[in-house]
């Protein structure tokens, strides 16, 4: 993704909840940007108020069964954190790695990427996987990948062999069994 793009302001701000009508969106928009302003001028910063430490990381993760129910217990005995979230804008990619990186979990996260995904292009939109790509799908240990199109490259789909798909869940499944 683009990181540039300064993914605290996702959640320093308070943001008004977006309408379901697109017809106010604009109107939205330019209401959100005042109430920023204002927001700036009186100093609010929601993440300076808080013991949580907040990071960012891919919206595409994959976790242990017992992290999931961390975070199922977390939520359930601590507010903090829905506090901390409430009011925000696209925390999609702050929210569990906020609580992975918060918790004991983290001396056991791992980089493993089970993903397929090239950012190399288009910034904040992932490239569309097409024939170049079929080798590279072939020899990655990814068990998942994006982003296809049927419309553009048909033939890639085409050619992505069942038994390709058994060979590549085995190979990630005993990556991610090192962890």
């Amino acid at each position: 993704g683009n990181e540039t793009y300064n993914y605290k302001d996702r959640i320093m701000y308070f943001y008004l909840p977006r309408p379901k009508n697109v017809k106010l969106i604009t109107a939205y928009d330019i209401l959100q940007k005042c109430f920023q302003i204002i927001q700036n001028i009186l100093l609010i910063d929601r993440t300076k108020k808080t013991s949580i430490h907040f990071k960012k990381g891919s919206v595409y993760f994959d976790v242990t069964h017992d992290f999931a129910q961390y975070i199922i217990e977390k939520m359930r005995k601590d507010d903090k954190y829905i506090k901390a979230f409430k009011y925000t804008r696209c925390a999609d990619e702050v929210f569990v790695q906020t609580i992975l990186f918060n918790s004991e979990y983290y001396k056991k996260h791992s980089n493993f990427q089970t993903r397929y995904i090239d950012w190399s292009k288009h910034g904040n939109s992932p490239e569309i996987l097409n024939m170049s790509y079929l080798q590279e799908l072939k020899n990655t240990s990814a068990l998942y990948a994006r982003k296809f199109s049927i419309v553009d490259d048909k033939e890639l789909v085409d050619n992505i062999k069942e038994e390709d798909v058994e060979k590549k869940a085995i190979v990630c499944f005993d990556k991610m069994r090192e962890f």
